[in-house]
């Protein structure tokens, strides 16, 4: 489970937060996934879980 992560100056970029200060990213469309430093993003403007429920 990770955190989705909206940074300023472009809150339509989204990122999930992977623990450790780490962002799993691809910075624009047809990009490639990388990992990236949360450092240097920008101010956060919002950080939601999104979860699942399963029922069985």
């Amino acid at each position: 489970m990770g955190e989705q992560v909206l940074t300023e100056p472009e809150p339509e970029h989204v990122a999930m937060a992977i623990g450790q200060g780490l962002l799993v990213q691809a910075p624009y469309s047809g990009a490639f996934v990388s990992v990236a430093d949360l450092v240097g993003h920008g101010t956060i403007l919002d950080v939601r879980r999104v979860a699942t429920v399963c029922s069985r």
